[in-house]
């Protein structure tokens, strides 16, 4: 699906073709994962990646536990839905090993397509996240991204 979209693109002439446009759920569950925001429960789970990554989507319930789903809200008042991040007084936002936006952009290379990654930004992700303790996205933007 995502060569034919760069395909499609690339044959009508556009110029700045877009990769990590696709996702299995959410951008901005994507950029969550990108930067390990993962609550601690869906991490306890012990799940591979993607199994964590739909147990945050759409809640898990099997044999390695039990847990909701991460609430959805409206996208800046527009009835598209994002997956809400949860950050807590302990998250430290690093890259994970979910490199996806890397991952798609060298997929679309090796097809032969140069794209232009697209990226949740940092205000955006900080002001559409649900802080659970005292700190703020004002608190999290002042020490940066890496921690």
């Amino acid at each position: 699906m995502r060569r034919y979209g760069w395909k499609k693109q690339n044959d009508a002439g556009i110029t700045f073709i877009p990769s990590n446009d696709f996702s299995f759920y959410d951008n901005v569950l994507d950029t969550a994962f990108t930067f390990g925001v993962i609550p601690a429960r869906y991490r306890d789970l012990r799940l591979s990646r993607i199994e964590t990554y739909f147990a945050a989507s759409h809640g898990y319930q099997g044999e390695k536990g039990d847990v909701k789903a991460l609430p959805m809200k409206k996208w800046f008042n527009t009835n598209y839905h994002y997956i809400e991040p949860e950050i807590d007084d302990n998250t430290v936002f690093a890259i994970s090993d979910y490199l996806k936006p890397v991952e798609e952009y060298n997929e679309a290379k090796a097809a032969g397509y140069q794209t232009v990654p697209v990226l949740t930004g940092s205000f955006t992700f900080l002001s559409l996240a649900r802080y659970t303790g005292s700190k703020r996205a004002k608190d999290f933007a002042r020490k940066g991204l890496s921690g």
